[in-house]
């Protein structure tokens, strides 16, 4: 039940720079995806549920507290995967435990402000309860999202003797290195690594005087990189306790997402509720940069501003004269006179970008009381409508634009023409 905005109002009134703004105080994607695709709406419950929650919010920020929230990444792919038994990356399985963490700071916090938040406070019923998955996921992985070795005991044993083998490699090769034998054949004095096994760089004349397997040349030809015979079995021992840690790895991964794919459902609708409380809070954040006020919603037809503010003017620091705008749509027409530079066009704005703001369940720059009633629309000509692609002079683009207004008009729609 969205409140109709055309494109071309949206661009008038520059509705996409409150949208930005309002992304930018959104901590996660999902609530700063909403943001930016934010449009008004008539539908009555929704608007006051929103409201409630941006007042709430504000409240909130007013007395000093922020909400646990965290920065939740969109894992609705991830869980679609788990879902269907697939197996998971690290990664995804790490940003899951963060959405169950995250779920589980805001529960408790919802309900220590339960009194003061109500609204809020009602969204910690739909917030999964999952302590062991949340507990185990926190255990499996370190703080760069990678497996860690307390994931298993199976785990850290393998990976230590991945680690011993390495230190051994290092000591034989290194001493290959410094060896009379190689002396003059070493293109320098370093070993390498190619395709998991240690090799020297030999000059590319001098191959055939090393007893080895050749793992590739430099771009130039100029150096061969070859595996010498007395490291073969070493090298050997090392790959196959590697192939051991990818199948122990591949195992805990594997179990991890059947447990995830268990719960899938829960954890989605968590994420959901966590960028709902996102936003929210945003809504709040962006309600005290404005220094706006909760409007009233009525259904009754008239338009009262007390003391507006141009919000985008109030965002970008401009020092901004307040204006009491009323609008009273069983009077269905205003008229705004006066002189060029006057302000008409920007208190036109600041009437269609206020009423946008408050029927999408944000704060308006005003005092209070202000309201703005329910309305099904919102249509604007506004600026230079010229288009040579469509060989329209600006009074013809007007005209086209009026004829659009009129054949999408409903009764209480709310219309801003500029210069008419």
């Amino acid at each position: 039940m969205s409140v109709h905005l055309s494109e071309k109002t949206v661009g008038h009134l520059e509705w996409d720079r409150i949208c930005e703004r309002l992304a930018e105080h959104c901590r996660g994607p999902i609530a700063a995806d909403r943001a930016l695709t934010l449009r008004p709406t008539h539908d009555v419950k929704e608007l006051n549920e929103r409201l409630n929650r941006t007042t709430e919010a504000r409240a909130l920020l007013d007395s000093g507290l922020t909400v646990p929230i965290g920065q939740a990444a969109d894992v609705h792919g991830a869980l679609g995967i788990a879902r269907r038994q697939g197996v998971l990356d690290s990664e995804s399985l790490a940003a899951i435990g963060g959405v169950i963490e995250s779920s589980a700071r805001c529960r408790r916090y919802l309900v220590d402000v339960a009194e003061r938040a109500p609204t809020l406070a009602q969204l910690a019923e739909e917030l999964a309860d999952l302590p062991d998955l949340g507990r185990e996921l926190r255990d499996s992985f370190n703080e760069r999202g990678e497996l860690a070795n307390s994931a298993s005991g199976e785990l850290y044993e393998l990976r230590n003797r991945v680690s011993g083998l390495h230190d051994q490699l290092k000591d034989l090769v290194q001493g290959l290195v410094s060896d009379s034998q190689y002396e003059g054949m070493l293109q320098d004095d370093y070993y390498t690594i190619r395709e998991e096994r240690y090799v020297l760089p030999i000059r590319s004349g001098n191959k055939n005087h090393v007893d080895g397997i050749v793992h590739g040349w430099s771009g130039s030809g100029a150096t061969v990189f070859i595996e010498p015979q007395s490291v073969v079995e070493a090298n050997n021992r090392l790959v196959y306790a590697q192939a051991d840690v990818k199948k122990e790895v591949h195992r805990i991964l594997k179990r991890l997402s059947k447990r995830v794919g268990q719960h899938a459902g829960e954890i989605a609708a968590s994420l959901e509720i966590l960028a709902t409380l996102d936003f929210a809070w945003a809504a709040g954040l962006l309600s005290r940069e404005l220094k706006g006020c909760r409007p009233q919603i009525t259904r009754d037809s008239k338009i009262q501003l007390k003391a507006a503010r141009h919000p985008l003017l109030a965002l970008g620091g401009t020092p901004v004269i307040p204006n009491d705008l009323s609008v009273d749509m069983e009077r269905p027409v205003l008229v705004l006179t006066g002189p060029n530079t006057g302000g008409k066009t920007v208190a036109l704005k600041t009437i269609g970008l206020c009423s946008s703001m408050a029927l999408s369940g944000l704060h308006v720059p005003a005092a209070s009381p202000s309201q703005v009633p329910l309305m099904p629309a919102i249509f604007s000509d506004i600026g230079d409508e010229q288009s040579l692609e469509d060989s329209l002079s600006t009074f013809s683009g007007h005209l086209a634009n009026l004829q659009l207004i009129l054949d999408a008009l409903e009764p209480g729609s709310l219309v801003l023409l500029d210069e008419l």
